[in-house]
């Protein structure tokens, strides 16, 4: 289906995250590193990236604001991984303000996982093609007198 990374510093919840949305037919890389994750994206053409909220090098929130920021990834969606507890909506909002598709919260929500990720590419595709249309849509061009060249 997709092209998935999935940047967390926490290697068992990568490896459990990616296993769900592999299940679901999607291509998953794991990045265990913040730094470099926004050059790994743009390498393996990431349909989404997830990105944790706290990774052991950068914050998640950083990370964010490069992908988005570069040209090769500033229409892929991103989906902040917010973790277990100790998160607030201010959180959440703050990576919403800055570009993240969704985020989601805790282990509870990793059965989610493959639905919100689709839910964010759908979007993503819904959108694109919007806006081809608009951009292609071609209307016809009324007649224009022109008067004829001078010799």
């Amino acid at each position: 289906m997709a092209r998935v990374l999935v940047v967390d510093s926490d290697e068992d919840s990568a490896n459990a995250l990616a296993g769900v949305l592999e299940c679901a037919g999607h291509r998953v890389r794991v990045a265990d590193r913040g730094e470099g994750a926004d050059d790994l994206a743009s390498a393996v053409r990431a349909e989404i990236v997830l990105v944790a909220r706290r990774l052991a090098d950068i914050d998640g929130l950083k990370l964010l604001c490069r992908l988005k920021e570069r040209p090769a990834t500033t229409a892929t969606p991103v989906m902040m991984l917010m973790g277990d507890g100790g998160h607030d909506a201010s959180e959440a909002a703050t990576a919403c303000a800055l570009g993240a598709s969704d985020c989601m919260f805790g282990v509870a929500e990793a059965a989610d996982a493959v639905t919100k990720v689709n839910r964010s590419l759908a979007m993503t595709v819904a959108t694109s093609r919007r806006w081809l249309s608009h951009v292609w849509d071609v209307q016809p061009v009324p007649e224009v007198f022109r008067a004829p060249l001078a010799a």
